[in-house]
């Protein structure tokens, strides 16, 4: 059976976003501490309806001695596949027409690598990304795009706020620092190490 990440109503996503926004790999460099950064982060994601990961990455971040600490979060549904998630797209445009309702559909599953570290300047890199390239349900037609990208606005707006954000948040498609936890080839080593099955 499918592991549901997020019960009831926070597992779907109402209507049809074409031009949601996508789950990509996004960097803030703020005045605070790595830990207390990637407490905000994850704080912000699970009011969007992300649950925190039971797997303790960084511990064996610790272990290996990165200057890297992080924590996995996560949302969604393992058994919506991408294209089940289309295919509902299309029934429910189709049922917008007809009846001028939607259908709720599944969130596939998404998990993020949430991470941070100290920089030579005295602030913190923060890095939030997706452990693998994301399909089309949960990429180009939404599904958990629009909860991320209002996790990161509210975490961005929070720093500038008080005066803690440096520069502007950049988003990349993806983390090229081979030695990020949230550089795919790297979480997906993490995952693993830390117990969780890659699919």
């Amino acid at each position: 059976p499918a592991r549901v990440a997020v019960s009831g109503a926070g597992a779907t996503q109402p209507g049809f976003e074409l031009f949601a926004p996508r789950v990509r790999p996004a960097r803030l460099e703020v005045r605070d501490s790595p830990d207390r950064a990637v407490d905000n982060a994850v704080r912000e994601l699970v009011v969007q309806g992300f649950v925190v990961a039971p797997q303790d990455v960084g511990a064996v971040l610790a272990r290996q001695g990165s200057p890297w600490v992080a924590r996995l979060v996560e949302i969604g549904d393992t058994g919506a596949a991408w294209r089940r998630g289309c295919l509902i797209d299309a029934v429910d445009v189709v049922t917008l027409g007809i009846a001028g309702t939607f259908l709720r559909r599944r969130i596939e599953h998404v998990v993020l690598v949430v991470t941070a570290r100290a920089t030579l300047s005295g602030t913190c890199e923060l890095v939030v990304g997706p452990t693998r390239v994301p399909m089309a349900a949960d990429d180009s037609l939404g599904s958990a795009g629009p909860r991320y990208a209002t996790a990161l606005e509210r975490l961005a707006a929070g720093y500038d706020g008080a005066g803690a954000l440096v520069g502007k948040p950049t988003s990349t498609p993806h983390v090229r620092d081979a030695d990020c936890p949230a550089c795919i080839p790297t979480a997906t080593r993490l995952l693993r190490q830390a117990g969780v099955t890659v699919g």
